[in-house]
């Protein structure tokens, strides 16, 4: 401009001059500046554009200027946060208007034109009575000790509907013209999400699957598993909130690990949420965070579909669920060369070996002593032999004591049965997969395993299976790598001291059943 910097600054702090002054301001000016200087008066302004059209209400949502934050109920407990706030503002034609502006006409130069506006003051306070009807009120009035800042502004009386608002109030308003932009340090955000959800089932080794519940957020596929296991093996954590907001057809907010909520319907959400409840997860989650079930843990929750929700991956263990609800214990023809009539509960024993291996589960036949349950699991075999399933030879493994029990000639003369026994134990080794029954000791696995836990099996039976009760030991440990179809445990003394005995049988029967080690303790075992 060519000015000194002290008349320069005088310049640009004067205020606007209204327009029907402008020309005596001129004219007063042009007698005291040098006439080198009468370009830089102001000219007579152009005749002025007018907007005459209705406001479009623009709500800013924004955080608060408060030194402190407030302490607001959701689900019935307080819970801390920062406080928010709603501006209202409008536009008129591409400008807004500062909402803490009084004035019914103003005007606005913009590319060197005027622009008149008058605004529309019926428009503007209906808009204001729109934001009162979905909950926003004065926020001073609301926080007393939010800044002169907000005097204009909005907020709610319970700072936690700020997710119920955005999930059910905003789009209407929008729909209704209303523009709403957020700031990035609102406190309060949703993901962008339908809320839709899936689930599939991933299987993860022997006995053990991934829960996957793919959802869409932000226009991307991502697997909210993890969020909901940390919602449920949360300390503290009860079902009571979701039930209720179940009961109201309402939204519940699970939080994500950006800060985020995601808005869901807590009526489809809540039976998946028991079911896993009820499952205490928090043994189930492997470094990634994912949810790791078991076979057996996996059927109650199939129990939560219906028609609006599948898991995907779990056919197989939908047929297991439906055989072991449909399915009774009749006792299985035998075959005719199997020389022994069974009493009545062994025939039920049988029956029950037999559901559970075409269930593809594992069990414990625990019996006193003398009560035949050798001869049941020789019925088992025979039969699998019938059928034409005994493609793959059967494991038993007992202590030296017992070994002759196990002479099927007695019982069942068409089994081939292969005892590994003795120093000459080595040589026989080859013939192993032209026989139906191998027969071994516990002490002999430590010598023998690289032999007999490489190899697959069809059944592998522990017979008196307390010997393996102690998790630590060597045996055990080298036992649970057996390969095999179906794995089946007899013991007369299933639980005679603690549960972490019961565990450590279980452990070999079916990997995963009782969670791991701790896991099992956390639920009662010692």
């Amino acid at each position: 401009m060519g000015l000194p910097p002290r008349l320069a600054f005088q310049f640009l702090s004067a205020p606007a001059i209204p327009r029907a002054q402008v020309e005596e301001v001129s004219r007063r000016l042009s007698q005291r500046l040098p006439e080198l200087h009468h370009g830089l008066l102001p000219a007579q302004p152009t005749v002025a554009v007018t907007i005459e059209e209705d406001p479009r209400p623009v709500l800013r949502l924004r955080r608060s200027h408060l030194a402190g934050y407030y302490y607001h109920a959701r689900g019935g407990a307080q819970q801390r946060g920062p406080a928010a706030v709603a501006s209202l503002g409008f536009r008129y034609g591409g400008f807004d208007i500062d909402p803490t502006q009084r004035a019914s006409r103003v005007e606005l130069f913009q590319a060197g034109k005027l622009f008149a506006i008058t605004r529309r003051q019926g428009k503007e306070k209906q808009a204001r009575k729109r934001l009162a009807d979905v909950g926003l009120r004065d926020a001073r009035a609301v926080l007393p000790t939010l800044d002169y800042r907000h005097a204009a502004d909005f907020t709610l009386s319970d700072q936690g509907d700020w997710f119920d608002f955005l999930a059910q109030h905003a789009g209407q308003l929008r729909s209704e013209g209303y523009e709403i932009l957020v700031d990035d340090d609102f406190p309060y955000r949703l993901a962008d999400s339908s809320g839709d959800f899936d689930a599939a089932l991933e299987s993860s080794g022997i006995d053990w699957f991934e829960l996957e519940l793919g959802i869409d957020i932000d226009g991307e596929r991502q697997d909210l598993a993890p969020h909901v296991a940390a919602l449920v093996s949360a300390p503290g954590f009860t079902p009571d909130r979701l039930r209720q907001l179940a009961d109201k057809g309402e939204r519940f907010y699970l939080p994500l690990a950006d800060g985020r909520q995601l808005a869901l319907a807590a009526d489809r959400f809540l039976p998946l949420v028991l079911a896993l409840h009820g499952l205490h997860l928090s043994g189930s989650l492997d470094g990634s965070k994912k949810i790791r079930l078991s076979q057996a843990e996996i059927v109650p929750l199939l129990g939560v579909e219906n028609e609006r929700f599948v898991f995907r991956g779990a056919d197989n263990l939908r047929r297991l669920a439906n055989l072991l609800q449909l399915r009774g214990l009749a006792a299985p023809d035998l075959p005719p060369t199997f020389r022994a009539t069974l009493r009545p509960y062994q025939a039920q024993g049988v029956a029950w070996l037999d559901l559970l291996r075409e269930s593809g589960l594992g069990g414990v036949l625990a019996d006193d002593m003398g009560l035949g349950k050798t001869i049941q699991v020789l019925a088992l075999i025979a039969l699998e032999k019938q059928r034409g399933r005994l493609t793959k030879p059967v494991l038993v493994v007992a202590p030296t004591s017992l070994m002759t029990n196990w002479s099927a000639e007695k019982f069942a003369p068409d089994l081939k049965v292969l005892v590994l026994q003795g120093p000459t134990r080595k040589e026989k080794f080859p013939a192993i997969a032209e026989h139906d029954l191998v027969l071994t000791t516990y002490p002999l696995i430590a010598r023998d395993r690289e032999v007999l836990l490489t190899r697959e099996w069809h059944v592998a039976v522990l017979d008196e299976a307390q010997t393996v009760k102690n998790p630590d030991a060597a045996t055990t440990r080298w036992l649970r790598e057996v390969k095999a179809a179906h794995r089946f445990c007899l013991t007369g003394t299933p639980m005679e001291n603690h549960l972490g005995e019961l565990w450590s049988i279980m452990s070999f029967v079916m990997p995963g059943y009782l969670g791991d080690k701790p896991r099992s303790r956390a639920n009662g075992a010692p």
